[in-house]
């Protein structure tokens, strides 16, 4: 199972190109580098899970914590109530940028989704405000106060013309100096991953669409075989921008990957596709016992039973791009109102008890959720149950 490549990503901030415009209501952290943001838009709940650095996406499974930790309460502070006014990638490498806003002031949600991971926020001149993991690179810190670097690199990406030149330009040095070879890592998918985006996984497939070994040493490549080289890496462009986001399965029903268009090397294995590329991971997301290459002991009845949940996923995500089917929401709200029903008796009962006491009061007796308003003429009490 690969973490996200930079092509993912690319896919991802389209996807989630649908939350501009939402204002964060809340932030979680739900476990250790796993983070939950609750966003609200025209009356309806969008929430996105990040467990950096594997995945986002938004989740129709919602995780809480038992109590907001020290970083979850500094990051409240930060961007509650802001607007995301854009997401993208930076430098073209796995970094997610959520661009903020309330009023006049800006800020930035940075997602590392590389090496160990990391939440970063930072002002508008991208000023470390908090981090989630304070590193000391030779090239960058992170760590509050400040400046946020992204790391270098060497992505050209999409001009893959210039590949073309930097893969004979690469040839020739190791042929003119023997010696280099001994020190540099010359395997062909090595030399690729160096300067495109696209992650292992799909350099990989495109290799094995021309019967090319990846692990075979550049020396061993001649002109016409880099331009095959580059036509097939176009070609998995080509996939990525009509995506079919699948999971492969072994015969024991423990996934073995995904990606957003079918790979050579997985094509007899069994697949399970997706209307999105965000549904994938949220499937991921909901059933990591999945997630293991060991022996297990799922069987095809409990695949089936997992894959049924399916068509709930799609009725969530469907609600996220349309508030008029109340229909939908009153169902939600309902199953959110009995899963809570003792908490709501109990809050009936101590008004009945004292029908004189304030919000203030009654908030310090409940603080598990939100009082917003009593009325004992209309008989009706207002409260946010997140």
């Amino acid at each position: 199972m690969h973490n996200l490549s930079g092509l993912e990503i690319s896919i991802i901030i389209k996807e989630l190109k649908e939350i501009t415009g939402s204002y964060i209501e809340k932030f979680y952290e739900i476990d250790k580098n796993i983070f939950r943001l609750k966003l609200s838009s025209q009356k309806i709940q969008i929430n996105i899970e990040s467990l950096i650095p594997g995945r986002i996406n938004i989740t129709s499974f919602i995780k809480k914590s038992e109590t907001p930790t020290n970083f979850a309460i500094a990051a409240r502070k930060q961007i509650t109530n802001y607007i995301i006014n854009n997401i993208y990638q930076l430098n073209n490498d796995r970094i997610i940028v959520f661009n903020l806003k309330n009023k006049d002031t800006e800020k930035n949600i940075i997602f590392e989704m590389f090496g160990k991971g990391n939440l970063i926020i930072t002002d508008k001149s991208m000023n470390i405000i908090l981090c989630y993991n304070i590193h000391d690179f030779k090239d960058r810190q992170i760590r509050p106060g400040k400046t946020y670097i992204s790391p270098k690199n060497d992505f050209i990406g999409t001009d893959l013309d210039k590949l073309k030149f930097i893969l004979s330009d690469f040839k020739k040095s190791l042929e003119q100096d023997r010696k280099s070879e001994e020190k540099v890592d010359d395997r062909l998918i090595s030399i690729l991953s160096k300067y495109l985006n696209f992650g292992p996984l799909y350099i990989e497939d495109a290799l094995l669409s021309i019967n090319l070994d990846p692990k075979i040493r550049i020396s061993k490549i001649n002109d016409y075989d880099i331009e095959k080289i580059i036509q097939a890496l176009k070609q998995e462009l080509e996939y990525s921008s009509r995506i079919e986001p699948i999971i492969y399965l072994n015969d024991s029903n423990q996934v073995l990957d995904y990606s957003l268009f079918k790979l050579k090397k997985y094509e007899e294995s069994k697949q399970k596709t997706f209307n999105s590329f965000n549904m994938c991971l949220d499937f991921l997301n909901e059933f990591p016992e999945l997630n293991l290459t060991k022996p297990s002991q799922q069987k095809e009845e409990q695949l089936k039973q997992i894959i049924g949940l399916e068509n709930s996923i799609k009725k969530q995500h469907q609600l996220l791009k349309s508030n008029q089917d109340q229909m939908e929401i009153n169902k939600l709200s309902g199953e959110i109102i009995f899963r809570n029903m003792n908490i709501i008796n109990a809050l009936i009962a101590e008004l009945r008890n004292n029908n004189k006491i304030s919000i203030e009061e009654l908030q310090k007796i409940f603080p598990d959720f939100k009082i917003l308003n009593i009325d004992l003429k209309q008989k009706t009490i207002l409260i946010d149950l997140d």
